[in-house]
């Protein structure tokens, strides 16, 4: 079965329940803050600041995506779609900082959400659309946290790293073991970085591998599955891949490999996020 495309109806309905379920969750989550002491300690009020801050994002973005379904399905393929201008480049730890509260939202109580800080000096800039990678990396982490709370497990990992599009480290011969997931179009060479999602949980069970980015299936008894069946389709869009290998020493480790560009541009935040600032010079 092939991924559906951003214009079916259930796909976008999926997306739209993710951010409305982001809302719900750091609404609750700030509710609780507030309700733990009278008057509310310094942190208490920090983190319903953080939590308003999602629900603005979360919902603005959530009412771009209802107009554009409800205008039909060439509107919401636009909408959702890269701009043909060209994808801006993208700093990944600023972008992955700045979308961080969405993603955290998304997990709720169900586990931990954990993002990796990145040291690389050398970390290549990619040319993604915002949007889209947002919506990749929030089906990835959504589809975590279910199968968490459903299986066991309780930490969810954000990190990003230089590879090679079969998941390879630079300068090392050859995959991780036991890799699956789709190619890159050939023309987006070998160097960039891949932005993976690891949980600490069972893991995929092995029957399900073959046609896990095919098939609309979920690990969760009542979900669909439609986030991890339209994530090829996605990253190919940016010139990318996905992947998915089983973690270590338990766990599922999802991955999107994006090619690095050599040129220095300023990053473009996660939609409606404050801009990163550019990198330090030398």
């Amino acid at each position: 079965m092939s991924p559906p495309r951003s214009s079916d109806p259930a796909a976008l309905a999926h997306d739209l329940n993710n951010l409305l379920l982001a809302v719900v969750n750091a609404a609750e989550a700030s509710r609780a803050a507030l309700e733990e002491a009278a008057p509310p300690p310094a942190e208490a009020l920090e983190t319903a600041r953080e939590g308003l801050g999602t629900i603005v994002e979360a919902a603005r973005r959530a009412a771009e995506l209802a107009r554009a379904i409800m205008d039909g399905p060439a509107r919401a393929e636009t909408a959702l779609a890269p701009s043909p201008g060209g994808a801006p480049t993208l700093v990944l730890p600023s972008f992955l900082s700045a979308l961080r509260g969405i993603l955290a939202a998304l997990v709720g109580k169900r586990a931990k959400l954990v993002l990796e800080p990145c040291n690389d000096p050398d970390l290549p800039f990619v040319a993604a659309d915002p949007a889209t990678l947002s919506r990749l990396l929030s089906n990835f982490v959504k589809n975590a946290a279910e199968a968490l709370a459903e299986h066991g497990g309780s930490r969810i990992t954000l990190r990003v790293r230089r590879a090679q599009p079969n998941g390879a480290a630079p300068g090392m011969l050859g995959g991780p073991p036991s890799t699956i997931g789709t190619k890159p179009p050939p023309e987006s060479g070998r160097d960039g970085v891949a932005i993976e999602v690891e949980d600490d949980g069972p893991g995929v069970p092995i029957q399900v591998l073959p046609t896990l980015f095919r098939e609309t299936r979920s690990t969760k008894s009542d979900g669909h599955g439609i986030g991890l069946a339209e994530a090829p389709a996605m990253a190919l869009s940016m010139g990318g891949c996905v992947s998915y290998r089983h973690a270590s020493p338990h766990g599922s480790l999802f991955s999107v490999w994006l090619p690095g560009v050599k040129e220095e541009a300023a990053s473009a935040p996660a939609p409606g996020a404050p801009a990163a600032p550019p990198p330090a010079g030398p």
